[in-house]
């Protein structure tokens, strides 16, 4: 619940602000009031806490799912959540001992781990260690097996497959528009997590043209994307890893060669390989920015990194960290886990996943200038670029996701997802309906 920040989407795009609330409490911290924390957490002076952040597989420069926790950690330290933090990355072989010497020393308010290959090492150290307060990404410590179920874990869920939905649409109209037979996805490593992104997407897809059957029929007259089966539409691809842009890029290629318009990556730092095969394959065909193929990006809006990204499916990691690190700091952590079933969910309603939007170009525009993927005399061009790419296509691409976006919101239609009910949407079963 987020109770002190509001995440609000306007038609402007998305911002994050204040409240009174969460003004007065920082006027408090700042005269260095006391706060009483809850029962196993000790009063101290919120003054900011500090943070262990442990990065997942390939750390910092994946323009997304990493970079995104450190700003994260960067804005909890600016509003004086943090005092002081720690960024750290590690293997699945090596993080249980990670864990153990973290929460061993005593120096950490919050461990909180960004990848969600961790869960089970989490579930042997935090029984361990009661009054240490730990967080982890991608994790539902109410089902998953091996995961911690204690007081003193938070896990931050994103509905994956609600952002994946949208991208998916877009992927249908833009094949349609286009005349492609196929649409493609890059993932990283299978597993429950990307099965959302793998089947949001599909589910997507298929949306967009059961919207076209019924709002422009005569659109879809002798498409390919339509006259190819339904179960071969969208290709998909796991590359089993999420920092290799090499295998990211291989598998563009292939797609591409197949007759993808557009292609979704899922695959973190091993995606960034799938913008640079779409880039190399417009220059060496001569072909201009706005017609296909394009990508759209993942996690953070990535729509910067080069003018062929249509989108982003974006999951606010760092929206994430900074109200974790709130939460403790204020010292309701705990009441947190024990109100909510140790979860946090992060979903379309509250804004925690989303469609990229010009608004937010600008936001993380300034935030690829921090990590230095980006130099400032670039940013007007890049702004140009990406508004003439958006205005290549119909009003109608926009207002159509805007409104599977409301039917999503308002529960009026429920996208799969694989990993928050396995027994509802087994895997399976979805692949043989939509490929």
């Amino acid at each position: 619940m987020l109770d002190t920040l509001s995440i609000e989407k306007n038609e402007r795009g998305t911002k994050v602000k204040k409240v009174i609330r969460s003004a007065l409490i920082f006027l408090l911290l700042s005269i260095t009031v006391s706060t009483v924390y809850t029962e196993g957490e000790k009063e101290k002076e919120a003054v900011g806490i500090k943070l262990a952040l442990i990065l997942g597989a390939g750390g910092r420069g994946d323009l997304g799912w990493n970079d995104l926790a450190w700003r994260g950690a960067e804005m909890a330290k600016e509003r004086g959540y943090v005092r002081d933090y720690s960024l750290m990355v590690s293997s699945s072989g090596e993080i249980l001992s990670l864990l153990n010497s973290l929460a061993s020393s005593g120096e950490y308010d919050l461990i909180l781990s960004n990848g969600w290959a961790y869960v089970r090492a989490l579930g042997q150290v935090a029984n361990q260690f009661p009054d240490q307060n730990f967080a982890q990404m991608d994790t539902r410590p109410d089902i998953e097996p091996g995961s911690p179920a204690d007081k003193n874990v938070l896990g931050i869920v994103f509905n994956q497959e609600q952002m994946s939905a949208l991208a998916g649409a877009l992927a249908a109209f833009t094949a349609v528009y286009h005349d492609f037979p196929h649409v493609g996805v890059v993932l990283g490593t299978e597993g429950a997590i990307l099965h959302d992104f793998e089947i949001g997407y599909k589910w997507g897809m298929d949306w967009g043209l059961k919207w076209l059957e019924n709002n422009m029929p005569d659109l879809l007259k002798d498409k390919k994307i339509v006259q190819t089966p339904r179960t071969e539409r969208v290709l998909w691809t796991y590359t089993g890893t999420f920092d290799d842009p090499a295998k990211g890029k291989a598998a563009a290629q292939i797609q591409i060669d197949k007759g993808a318009g557009i292609i979704y990556q899922a695959a973190g730092g091993t995606g960034l390989g799938v913008f640079t095969a779409v880039e190399d394959y417009h220059k060496e065909n001569n072909i201009p920015f706005t017609k296909p193929p394009f990508a759209i990006g993942v996690d953070a809006d990535q729509d910067w990194i080069n003018p062929y990204i249509l989108a982003s499916g974006m999951k606010r990691v760092d929206i994430a960290v900074l109200e974790t690190c709130r939460l403790v700091n204020e010292g309701k952590f705990r009441q947190m886990v024990s109100e909510n079933k140790g979860l946090l969910s992060m979903n379309l309603k509250n804004n925690g996943v989303y469609l990229s939007d010009e608004k937010m170009l600008e936001e993380f525009l300034d935030f690829g200038i921090k990590t230095g993927a980006i130099k400032e005399e670039k940013v007007s061009e890049i702004v140009k670029n990406y508004r003439e790419l958006r205005n290549s296509l119909p009003d109608w691409f926009w207002k159509a996701i805007g409104e599977l976006e409301s039917l999503i919101k308002d529960g009026k239609v429920e996208v799969p997802s694989p990993f928050s009910n396995p027994q509802k949407y087994n895997i399976r079963d979805l692949r043989r309906i939509y490929g």
